[in-house]
């Protein structure tokens, strides 16, 4: 079941996002006034929009097509869980300093970090510290 129903049903824009409204408008207003600080943290009981919020926000903010989401440039199109591994992280974390290919701002959704090993959280820790 590759394509659950929390896929099957994941809102592609933020005017779509019910729930946890505090953080849907804090997210809004960040993109309205153009405020984008370095980090952001989305927290709470499972299945309240985490993660959904953290992808919509980064294609808002990358979005090529428009100031909305449009749904089909490469920036909108997030694709975290091929990227779980290790060397995935250290690949990662070797590019960081280069260019962006598509949008404007370098962005990465660090998600179910708790799950993480150590050695892969050292990575991603050493990464956000570096750029700092």
């Amino acid at each position: 079941m590759a394509n659950g129903l929390h896929n099957r049903y994941r809102p592609a824009r933020l005017d779509k996002c019910y729930g946890n409204l505090e953080a849907v408008e804090f997210v809004k207003a960040s993109l309205g006034t153009g405020e984008i600080y370095s980090s952001y943290l989305f927290s709470g009981a499972t299945g309240t929009g985490k993660t959904t919020l953290a992808r919509l926000f980064a294609s808002a903010l990358n979005c090529v097509n428009s100031p909305a989401i449009c749904g089909v440039c490469p920036s909108c199109e997030i694709d975290g869980a091929s990227y779980s591994g290790k060397d995935n992280i250290v690949e990662i974390k070797n590019e960081c300093g280069l260019s962006n290919l598509f949008g404007k701002y370098r962005i990465f959704i660090i998600d179910e970090c708790h799950a993480d090993e150590l050695a892969r959280m050292g990575e991603w820790l050493s990464m956000v510290a570096d750029r700092i």
